[in-house]
């Protein structure tokens, strides 16, 4: 990542992304199949979604 830790490509963003849900989940906190939606008073800024799904790895026996 950059030398302030804030992503800069597409690639530093996905890991970010992993290492965030990483910790949350490690803390408990519930992120598998939601949508959580971004929305900025700023009128210059856009608004996101950003969905969480669970995938099962593969050659992994489904549950």
């Amino acid at each position: 990542m950059s030398t302030d830790s804030e992503p800069v490509t597409k690639e530093e963003l996905r890991t970010a992304l992993d290492e965030l849900i990483l910790v949350a989940y490690e803390n408990g906190v519930d992120v598998d199949n939601g949508g959580y939606a971004l929305r900025h008073e700023d009128p210059e800024l856009p608004d996101w979604e950003v969905v969480v799904t669970k995938t099962t790895k593969q050659g992994t026996p489904d549950n």
